[in-house]
């Protein structure tokens, strides 16, 4: 079975080698390697036409304009050019240990959409990414146990992402929580190997089109608004587990929020307030009605006065007493 390993490059010339190395050095060989570059300015493709030369499974294409810059766009235009029956996305400056791609095919079987791996960071500091197994339901064990699945680690299965919506463009941090809690909404069977078998690097920049604040802070709301949306929509998972991932994401939601209209002037916290006023109004579903109170009476103080972050939030929200 062919393996498509998606990598999004940017600038990487310095430190791509011992990326493509690594997926030489796989014991598995039937694979190819698709590099999509977001827009380099210095000697990678220079870099990556070497490793092409040698071997013909390297593919190397410059993201199109029809898909926005930014990694998310690289990888999802890697997808549609890979041809495997499987799909790794990895990352240009990450390492795969040579037995990755073969475990984890070997663990596939004909019911399985993912089989994930664990990692270790190296670089600016070292730990061991560990996927904890999920003892509730894997939405809720994605916050709430550390359920979540870093992107190398995953091994796909193409057949299960086809006609499903990728890596969201709009976001510049927190798209990979965004994208896998979407996922796992359409209720994958997964297996997950306890064991290390690939790295990644910690101390460089990620492949971002912008990284202002502001542009941050946009991103982790609309990343935690997804998370909200998807959570509404599923159905077959216990109410008081799904009552207290609303709650939660309402507490991120709402801590989000005022950080951005700390930055306004009143119009625009004005204009801010009303354009998500019914996701706001929507919070008094899953929660008691106290806390309902609280967080509109902290909203409306902060919008009209830039003041009352404390009525709602005066150390840590509650997340879980608040819930009906």
């Amino acid at each position: 079975m062919l393996v498509s390993i998606i990598i999004p490059t940017k600038n990487r010339g310095h430190i791509i080698n011992e990326t493509l190395d690594s997926i030489l050095c796989q014991t598995y060989t039937n694979w190819e390697c698709i590099i999509v570059d977001d827009g380099s300015n210095d000697n990678t493709e220079t870099i990556i036409t070497t490793y092409i030369l040698k071997d013909a499974r390297f593919k190397y294409y410059k993201r199109p304009n029809d898909y926005p810059s930014g990694g998310n766009g690289a990888r999802n235009y890697g997808f549609k050019k890979s041809k495997g029956t499987y799909v790794n996305w990895f990352d240009s400056d990450d390492i795969m240990y040579p037995n990755k791609i073969q475990i984890q095919v070997k663990a596939f079987t004909g019911k399985l959409d993912f089989v994930a791996c664990y990692g270790r960071h190296f670089g600016t500091h070292t730990s061991t990414l560990v996927i904890k197994e999920t003892h509730n339901d894997p939405l809720y064990d994605y916050f709430f146990n550390t359920h979540s699945f870093p992107t190398p680690s995953i091994l796909w299965k193409k057949d299960f992402l086809l006609n499903k919506s990728l890596f969201n463009n709009k976001l510049v941090i927190y798209q990979e929580l965004e994208f896998h809690y979407r996922m796992l909404a359409h209720r994958p069977t997964y297996l997950i190997r306890k064991e290390e078998l690939y790295k990644v690097r910690r101390g460089h920049q990620s492949i971002v089109v912008n990284r202002s604040k502001s542009k941050f802070k946009y991103s982790t709301l609309n990343c935690f608004k997804s998370n909200y949306s998807v959570t509404q929509e599923v159905n077959d998972i216990q109410k008081p587990l799904k009552k207290k991932i609303l709650n939660y994401l309402s507490y991120r939601i709402t801590s989000v929020s005022f950080g951005i209209m700390a930055d306004m002037n009143l119009k625009n916290r004005l204009i801010f307030f009303y354009s998500n006023f019914n996701l706001f109004n929507g919070f008094k579903n899953h929660m008691r009605i106290i806390s309902y109170i609280k967080l509109m009476l902290g909203y409306f103080l902060f919008t009209i006065f830039s003041k009352g972050y404390n009525v709602f939030l005066p150390k840590k929200f509650d997340y879980r007493n608040s819930i009906k």
